[in-house]
């Protein structure tokens, strides 16, 4: 008799949020209208209940140009209005403030420009969620305190600072020394 016992290959990632957003290039080339790339933007929940934020050239993701580390950010704004770089981007891209997301990583800073507010207010949405609820995955090596709960201070700056939904982490990231590892190519950054 034949063992059929068949090896099979559970589904491992759940894509929490997708679509296209244009991605600013590095801080010395935003000005620069031919940087700005649109891409494929991919949010997944892994099996092991960790999150990524992953770009590619089009909807067939077939290899990723980069990604966008969750566990270094420290800081996100949609409709980031009084960013200096706003009114550049609503005169550019020809968009109001609320189709632009500001996320402040570790090692840039990124601006994603989405089609319409409804659908960054979904991405934002989703990213916070993620920021707010989920620090223990992002974050496992984060200290407890005598009750058990991390040490973590997520907040709304006052509103006489801004009007801005936002996202801020008070937690300490590695310092800029730390080796970032990107799959990206030389195009894209």
């Amino acid at each position: 008799m034949e063992d059929n016992n068949y090896a099979f290959h559970v589904h491992t990632t759940e894509e929490i949020w997708s679509g296209y957003l244009y991605k600013s290039p590095p801080e010395n080339q935003f000005k620069s209208l031919k940087s700005w790339k649109k891409r494929f933007f991919v949010l997944l929940k892994h099996r092991d209940n960790t999150y990524q934020l992953k770009y590619y050239k089009n909807e067939e993701k077939d290899k990723p140009l980069g990604d966008i580390d969750l566990t270094k950010v420290s800081y996100v704004s949609l409709s980031p209005e009084r960013h200096p770089m706003c009114k550049w981007i609503e005169k550019n891209f020809r968009c109001f403030a609320s189709c632009v997301m500001f996320i402040k990583v570790t090692e840039r800073d990124y601006f994603l420009i989405g089609e319409n507010s409804g659908e960054m207010n979904g991405w934002f949405s989703a990213l916070f969620g993620i920021l707010n609820n989920h620090l223990h995955t992002l974050y496992p090596d984060l200290k407890k305190t005598e009750w058990g709960l991390p040490k973590y201070d997520t907040h709304e700056l006052p509103s006489s600072m801004t009007h801005d939904p936002i996202y801020v982490s008070q937690i300490k990231l590695k310092s800029k020394e730390t080796e970032i590892t990107h799959e990206d190519d030389d195009t894209d950054e």
